[in-house]
């Protein structure tokens, strides 16, 4: 459940779900999800964590580590 005014989801979700760690990625993520849901993009949590989930897929298939 999200707060009033707040993210879907926050640093401590995607360390708990995807095992990112505080990070430039992390930041960029959450700064996109937040965006995404002022402009109506996303609009729950199951969205915002699908939407993580393909673009850490996009990420992995670009870089080389």
């Amino acid at each position: 459940k999200k707060k009033e005014g707040g993210t879907l989801v926050n640093g401590q979700d995607l360390k708990e779900i995807f095992g990112i760690q505080p990070s430039p990625l992390l930041g960029k993520i959450l700064k996109s999800v937040a965006e995404l849901q002022m402009a109506g993009a996303l609009s729950d949590r199951g969205q915002a964590i699908r939407w993580v989930a393909d673009f850490l897929d996009q990420e992995s298939g670009r870089s080389e580590s």
